[in-house]
C-alpha cells in the first residue's frame, strides 16, 4: 500500500513538473512575443523631430532644416546619422560636425564653422588664417575684402598685422588691394585710403599709426576730409585733402 502511494505521488510530481515547464515555456513565449512586438512598434514608429542646433554665425538654422527635411516623419531609431552628416557637410563653411540622438525624438547637431578672416575679391568666397577657402551663403558685410590675383601665407600674415595695428587706433578695414606688382593700398571703413607701396609696408603703416591722432586733429582744424595718405616715402608721408 505504501509503495502504491509512493508511485502515485511520484507520478503526480512528474506530471506537475511537466505542466510547470509547459506553462513556463508558454509564459516565456508570450514575454518574447510581446518584447519583439514592442521593438517592432518602436522600429516602425514615426516621430516628428525636435532639432537642436548650436548657435551659428554664418549658417541659417532654417537652411539646416531644409537640408534634413525634418518636417517629414522619420523613423528615429533607424535614422542614418552618417547620411545626415554627409548632407550637412556639403555646406562649405563647416569645419567639423557632431550629430547625436537624444531619445525619444531629438536630434542634436553641433557645428563648428570656419572663421572667415577676409572675403576674396567681392565674391562669396572667404578665407581663414590657415588659407582654408570656403563659401558662405549668408549675407555678410563686416568682413574685410582682399583684392588680389593670388593669396599666399605671407599676404595673410601681413593682413593680420595690418588689421591688428589699425584696430589699435579703432580703425576697421574696408578693403586691402594688392596690385599685380605687389603694391599695397588700404581703404578703411571711414573712407581713408592708405598707400603703402611694395616695400616695408608694416613699417610704413606704423608711421601712420604713430601720427594718426595728429592727422585727425589737423583734419578738424582745416575742416577738411582725407582722400588718401601716401606713405611710400622713405621718411614721412603726404596727405591729399578734400
Amino acid at each position: 500500500m505504501d509503495n502504491f502511494f509512493y508511485i502515485k505521488n511520484k507520478n503526480n510530481n512528474i506530471i506537475f513538473r511537466k505542466i510547470s515547464i509547459f506553462l513556463l515555456l508558454i509564459f516565456n513565449f508570450f514575454i518574447i512575443f510581446f518584447f519583439f512586438k514592442k521593438i517592432n512598434i518602436l522600429l516602425n514608429k514615426k516621430y516628428i523631430f525636435i532639432l537642436e542646433i548650436n548657435n551659428l554665425n554664418f549658417i541659417e538654422n532654417s537652411y539646416i532644416n531644409n537640408i534634413l527635411d525634418l518636417n517629414i516623419k522619420y523613423n528615429f531609431i533607424n535614422l542614418d546619422i552618417l547620411n545626415i552628416k554627409k548632407k550637412i557637410e556639403k555646406i562649405y563653411c563647416i569645419k567639423k560636425i557632431i550629430i547625436k540622438k537624444k531619445y525619444p525624438n531629438t536630434l542634436y547637431v553641433n557645428i563648428l564653422e570656419y572663421n572667415p578672416l577676409i572675403r576674396l575679391n567681392y565674391s562669396n568666397l572667404f578665407i581663414d588664417k590657415n588659407l582654408n577657402i570656403f563659401s558662405i551663403l549668408k549675407n555678410i558685410d563686416n568682413i574685410p575684402i582682399l583684392i588680389s590675383n593670388y593669396i599666399d601665407i605671407k599676404k595673410i600674415n601681413n593682413f593680420i598685422k595690418i588689421e591688428n595695428k589699425l584696430l589699435s587706433i579703432k580703425l576697421n578695414i574696408n578693403y586691402i588691394k594688392i596690385s599685380k606688382n605687389n603694391s599695397w593700398s588700404i581703404k578703411t571703413k571711414n573712407n581713408i585710403i592708405l598707400k603703402l607701396g611694395k616695400k616695408n609696408i608694416i613699417n610704413r603703416l606704423n608711421r601712420f599709426v604713430t601720427f594718426y591722432n595728429l592727422i585727425i586733429n589737423e583734419s578738424k582744424l582745416l575742416n577738411k576730409s582725407i582722400e588718401y595718405i601716401d606713405l611710400r616715402y622713405k621718411n614721412g608721408f603726404s596727405i591729399k585733402w578734400i
